[in-house]
């Protein structure tokens, strides 16, 4: 699945645990439109709407009842099978993304033109897709802050070590982003990156466009 997306869609990702939804909040502070992949699937997953039946039915053709609970699909079973079966992931992966990418084209198109978009996409480095955005951002943290803020959402150490390992490490998306942003807690530090990420960004397309 390739897209071309405006110079104004940024790509942005992050391990889980690196502090994402923070930097999100302050790009949304900042005045840019948000995309979060997550909160689309978490839509699909509780909604009650012809796509959300249509990926209800795929699941339980594929798995059966045990992925649900009162009849709606239960994130927390699926989330056993597929964390520890990568097949499974990689199944689960190719069945939502189409909606994911489907409702975020609607968004974009939905957003005033003079608006930077901020896409994030968790797994935007391991689906080899950051080629389809003329500038993406990768969210960083060391491996203890990570671990520590996975560990305050009452995740076991075999849980963070599940989910850790079916993603690219922070140093390795630091390195493929066309900017990085570095968050090991001080939020007036992680205010500034991303204030002075977005001077740069507006900066490069105006020069596209030769404002």
């Amino acid at each position: 699945m390739t897209f071309n997306y405006p110079s104004s869609v940024i790509g942005l990702s992050g391990g889980i645990g690196c502090g994402k939804s923070t930097a999100l909040k302050i790009f949304s502070e900042l005045e840019c439109t948000i995309i979060e992949s997550d909160k689309i699937v978490h839509e699909l997953y509780e909604e009650n709407s012809e796509d959300s039946a249509r990926f209800r039915k795929i699941l339980t053709d594929k798995w059966g009842n045990e992925v649900l609970t009162e009849g709606n699909l239960d994130r927390k079973k699926i989330g056993k099978i597929v964390f520890t079966n990568k097949n499974a992931l990689e199944w689960l992966n190719s069945n939502t993304h189409p909606y994911v990418f489907s409702r975020a084209e609607m968004i974009i198109k939905a957003s005033p033109k003079s608006r930077i978009i901020i896409f994030d996409i968790p797994l935007l480095f391991e689906l080899g897709i950051e080629k389809d955005f003329s500038s993406t951002i990768a969210i960083w943290t060391n491996k203890e802050q990570q671990t520590k803020r996975l560990k305050a959402r009452n995740w076991t150490e075999h849980e963070i070590y599940e989910r850790i390992k079916n993603q690219l490490t922070p140093d390795i998306k630091l390195e493929r982003a066309s900017y990085g942003i570095i968050n090991t807690g001080d939020l007036n530090y992680l205010k500034e990156q991303c204030k002075q990420i977005l001077i740069k960004i507006t900066k490069k397309i105006n020069q596209k466009d030769g404002k």
